[in-house]
């Protein structure tokens, strides 16, 4: 298995932003727990639980990500079968079967985790369904690989089945983006991420995308049939771009909006009988 593009081999991943901070000193440090990076400002607060996140640069300059965590949940018919986390640095297979060892004697053993297609239960589905599945699932052997990188997440098919996707860097949203078989892909782009975060902090864009969708052996996306009619799909996040996404503020303009949406139920939930009863006693007061 060739490791273009930095296949999964590496142990410290930097990444270095672009992104500016109207001139801000950077004041950021980094502490490392349990292998995750969080980022501290100079007054000793993590970074997005600051109330003025302007002054924190998404990460830092010389920084470095050592989260290569991925979640990994696997749907049989939309049903979830299987959700697990992978932590190597090498990646995770999704597989049915065995994992390619044809380049091992150049590169030596691939320590990527393998996630594999749980077995069948034909009690939980309709049995035209578990024909499909089990006629589909000797093809997925060998499955793809799926690693983080220094600049991104990357999918590389092995399987003989044909695999599709949705994500960041898809092509199309709306008709199928198909996996190349012995062909590195990447699905997300650090920098295009870092960016987009930057952006939605500052009120300037949405949040940016990061979840990654894999289906196996039907065309995806299909907007003529959903996710969770097909029959064996996959779902990648990578948890650092999780966990950075959830320290983000919620912005003010956010939260008088909710605020207003609970008082508005609370007027909603207010019995109207109560009310009269409450109105008459203090008219005889």
């Amino acid at each position: 298995m060739g490791r273009a593009l930095r296949e999964p081999n590496t142990v410290q991943v930097s990444v270095k932003t672009e992104l500016k901070n109207n001139g801000v000193s950077n004041g950021n440090t980094e502490r490392r727990v349990d292998g995750r990076l969080n980022l501290h400002g100079s007054n000793g607060a993590t970074g997005y639980e600051n109330s003025a996140p302007a002054y924190f640069y998404l990460l830092p300059p010389q920084g470095s990500i050592s989260d290569f965590r991925l979640q990994v949940r696997l749907f049989y018919h939309g049903q979830l079968v299987q959700d697990l986390v992978s932590s190597s640095p090498e990646g995770c297979f999704i597989l049915q079967g065995s994992a390619p060892v044809g380049s091992e004697k150049i590169y030596g053993p691939c320590a990527a985790e393998r996630v594999f297609f749980p077995q069948l239960d034909s009690a939980s589905a309709a049995s035209g369904i578990v024909d499909a599945m089990s006629r589909l699932l000797p093809h997925l052997e060998k499955g793809v690989l799926v690693w983080v990188a220094p600049d991104g997440i990357f999918i590389k098919r092995f399987c003989q089945g044909r695999v599709y996707w949705d994500g960041p860097l898809a092509e199309h949203r709306e008709k199928p983006n198909k996996l190349e078989r012995e062909r590195t892909c990447k699905l997300m782009d650090m920098q295009i991420f870092l960016h987009e975060l930057h952006r939605h902090i500052h009120a300037a864009g949405p949040r940016p995308r990061y979840e990654i969708d894999l289906c196996f052996g039907e065309e995806f996306p299909d907007i003529g049939q959903p996710k969770s009619r097909k029959l064996i799909t996959a779902q990648v996040v990578p948890l650092f771009a999780k966990e950075l996404i959830s320290r983000l503020p919620v912005p003010q303009d956010l939260r008088v909006e909710r605020r207003t949406e609970a008082e508005i139920q609370n007027i909603q939930n207010i019995n109207p009988s109560a009310m009269e009863g409450r109105r008459g006693a203090e008219l005889q007061k």
